[in-house]
């Protein structure tokens, strides 16, 4: 993941560029899983800049 200078952000109507979970800047929404390519949302109907806080972990294939 970034480094804390270098956030990975996306804005409302974006796609996803990362999966993973994400906060919207400036709300007091809790922290939602978006995949990537999805389109980021609104927040409370209102554009707003979402960032990167956590990615998923890498697929475990020690199974395979």
């Amino acid at each position: 993941m970034p480094d804390s200078a270098e956030k990975t952000k996306a804005s409302t109507g974006q796609d996803c560029p990362q999966s993973g979970v994400w906060q919207a800047l400036g709300t007091t929404l809790p922290p939602l899983l978006v995949a990537k390519g999805d389109i980021m949302p609104a927040a409370k109907g209102r554009v707003v800049t979402w960032v990167l806080l956590q990615q998923p972990p890498p697929p475990d294939n020690s199974s395979l």
